[in-house]
């Protein structure tokens, strides 16, 4: 591992629960590949890190993901040497 070769032991890794980075992505499907304005324009006023409900939706798919260290983010605690 890089951190290791650089003087470095790692305590912890995992990944993190973000809803975001599931939400950002579909928004970026949706801007692609929908041509229909009305379905978008909804698509991508639920599809905001703002809206609690979808927030609340994709946060349950992102516990499931980073249980299976299959999140966008992970976080490493390393400590020197």
């Amino acid at each position: 591992m890089y951190l290791e070769k650089a003087g470095f032991e790692v305590v912890r890794i995992y990944s993190q629960k973000s809803p975001n980075n599931i939400i950002l992505s579909l928004r970026y499907v949706v801007e692609d590949k929908s041509k229909d304005s009305r379905v978008k324009k909804k698509l991508l006023a639920f599809l905001t890190v703002k809206n609690r409900v979808s927030k609340a939706i994709f946060y349950c798919i992102s516990v499931m993901l980073a249980l299976t260290k299959n999140s966008g983010r992970m976080v490493i605690h390393a400590r020197g040497k």
